[in-house]
């Protein structure tokens, strides 16, 4: 019994110490999500997921282009001058700036 309890104790030792000196892995942000976060910090903020179709139109204006839903759930792309907006359903899921 001694000796469970002792394997035991040098497992939960084994685990709590990978724990306590896992690493921590920084990634850092891609292009496209410093042209994002750029746009946001200035008046062009783009639009925010989860924002419905109708409040990003009344809020961005017109698309020059609304094109049709593709697949299930649904994809619905809008694409304006300086950016495209991908709805499912009827939802914001990304705002993706345009390289130029």
């Amino acid at each position: 019994m001694r000796q469970k309890t002792t394997c035991l104790v040098a497992a939960i030792l084994t685990m709590v110490s990978t724990v306590a000196y896992s690493d921590v892995v920084e990634i850092p942000a891609s292009s496209t999500e410093q042209l994002v976060q750029d746009n946001a910090s200035s008046n062009n903020a783009l639009p925010a997921r989860g924002q419905h179709m109708k409040q990003v139109e009344l809020h961005f204006g017109t698309p020059t282009n609304k094109l049709p839903a593709v697949g299930e759930p649904p994809i619905t792309r809008w694409v304006y001058p300086g950016y495209t907006v991908y709805f499912e359903h009827q939802h914001v899921i990304h705002s993706v700036p345009k390289n130029n």
